[in-house]
């Protein structure tokens, strides 16, 4: 078997994002926030997203974790919360996702 020369490992902007994004969406349940708002157009509320649920708690500090990694926008009406997809920012994930496993592996 031939020795093959490994190049040196260097971090970049690009991978240090890719690896925030990958800790963001690492919960299934942050994986079903994302994909019910990505399906409406219109930000909703902290109590949509827990009307049928008993841990309200847990819910709202995923999208809190979301919010902080820049993929929601939070926005109050009348003192409640309301989220949306921060567009921008999903897209340009959604982007360096797609470079890094478009890669080919032949």
């Amino acid at each position: 078997m031939k020795d093959i020369e490994i190049p040196k490992i260097e971090i970049n902007n690009t991978d240090d994002e890719l690896a925030r994004y990958a800790r963001a969406i690492a919960w299934p349940i942050r994986v079903s926030i994302l994909r019910i708002l990505c399906d409406h157009e219109n930000p909703i509320s902290l109590d949509v997203f827990v009307s049928n649920s008993e841990f309200r708690w847990a819910i709202s500090r995923h999208l809190t974790e979301l919010k902080k990694m820049g993929l929601l926008h939070q926005e109050m009406i009348n003192r409640k919360a309301y989220y949306s997809i921060n567009k921008e920012t999903f897209k340009k994930m959604g982007l360096d996702f797609k470079m890094l496993f478009s890669k080919p592996l032949d």
